[in-house]
């Protein structure tokens, strides 16, 4: 039998999310990239090194399709989950055993942040950092923005939702962009909770066409926006 490695499994969400945004260069979708909930900052480093091995790889290309000079967006409260007030939230596996609650998930600060993805993306105006409730940061994202990856780490339904409906209803998501969701199989993989539910109620409010790209990791997921009630 093969040693098991424990952390295999991190390595294959760092590698899986950094080909993601390799795949939006190759695609030539327009847009940047965004992460919602960094936490501990190692998947924003992958983020923020494909971007740059991107460019690096495909820089012909990319100047060709005008991709060159992405920004990356990170979001977070930097004050770890808020308080449980959904009752969805409430009613999930996860807060109820104890696992997921106020302040809980609460990682790296906002400045550490900012250097760990330095050390891959410069100049350092190429990255955004957001601080705040996804409810409030959502609304200042700049009118003209377009995002071609969205990394959703945002454990809860209600926090999930805040974020899909912010950039749905903007049209912020790009034709052709992938939406990697770090929690969809926690909850027991139950439908009617946490980021599975939320990407449920986007599908049918804004009639999202995409394709179901798999799972990676633990109990990630991802998909392929083709097209969607409000897009560009």
């Amino acid at each position: 039998m093969p040693q098991i490695i424990i952390d295999d499994y991190k390595t294959e969400i760092i590698q899986t999310l950094f080909n993601g945004v390799m795949a939006t260069y190759v695609g030539s979708t327009p847009g940047h990239v965004a992460e919602f909930g960094t936490m501990t900052g190692m998947t924003a480093e992958a983020l923020a090194l494909g971007i740059a091995k991107s460019e690096e790889t495909f820089l012909q290309h990319s100047a060709a399709s005008g991709l060159l000079g992405r920004e990356l967006h990170l979001f977070d409260s930097f004050a770890g989950l808020p308080k449980i007030t959904e009752a969805t939230d409430a009613d999930s596996f996860h807060v109820r055993d104890g696992v997921w609650g106020e302040g809980v998930c609460k990682g790296v600060s906002a400045e550490t942040l900012r250097g760990m993805v330095e050390r891959h993306l410069q100049p350092a105006d190429r990255i955004r950092i957001f601080e705040g409730w996804y409810s409030d940061t959502v609304k200042t994202i700049p009118a003209p923005t377009r995002y071609a990856f969205v990394h959703i780490d945002c454990d809860l339904y209600a926090s999930t939702r805040d974020v899909l409906d912010g950039l749905f209803s903007r049209g912020l998501v790009s034709k052709g962009a992938y939406l990697y969701f770090d929690d969809y199989n926690c909850n027991r993989g139950d439908p009617q909770l946490g980021e599975r539910r939320a990407w449920a109620e986007c599908i049918e409010k804004y009639a999202v066409s995409f394709s179901d790209c798999g799972g990676y990791g633990l109990c990630s997921h991802r998909f392929l926006v083709h097209d969607y009630r409000g897009a560009e």
